[in-house]
């Protein structure tokens, strides 16, 4: 029996196919706030995580973050460049620990104005119930197994 009549209601039931539209069209919409200061939402994310962790290392932020090596390595590249984090430089690769410079500070205070607009900008297009379902099913997606 030919299988091919199933495969066009495949993409709109697949999860990564919607999870990545889904993250695609959020991370523009955050992206759009933050032209500005020139940074991207996930080195946003970065900031916002070494500022409660600070001095993870790149494995660390890997694997909380669930984001790829070469991803963190240029993000971290970006932030140092700009003298928003420090490294020890003790550490190589994924051992090097990093933390919030006094600039990375000031601008991460800075964003909060943005970073709030973006998120009232989503809850305001999906409505406070759209909005708690997704947390929830977030939340159900973090624990899966992989």
């Amino acid at each position: 029996m030919n299988n091919s009549a199933q495969l066009p209601g495949l993409l709109n039931e697949c999860l990564v196919t919607q999870s990545r539209n889904a993250a695609r069209r959020l991370t523009r919409l955050y992206n759009r706030q933050l032209t500005s200061v020139e940074l991207k939402s996930q080195q946003v994310s970065l900031l916002y995580f070494l500022y409660q962790r600070p001095l993870s290392t790149a494995a660390n932020l890997t694997d909380c973050l669930a984001i790829e090596r070469s991803a963190i390595s240029r993000n971290l590249a970006v932030l140092e460049t700009r003298e928003l984090i420090i490294s020890d430089q003790k550490g190589r690769g994924l051992l090097r620990r990093y933390r919030l410079s006094p600039g990375g500070e000031v601008l991460l205070t800075s964003l909060s104005g943005a970073w709030h607009d973006a998120q009232q900008d989503v809850r305001d297009q999906v409505g406070e119930e759209g909005w708690a379902t997704i947390h929830q099913a977030f939340k159900l997606l973090s624990r899966l197994t992989i």
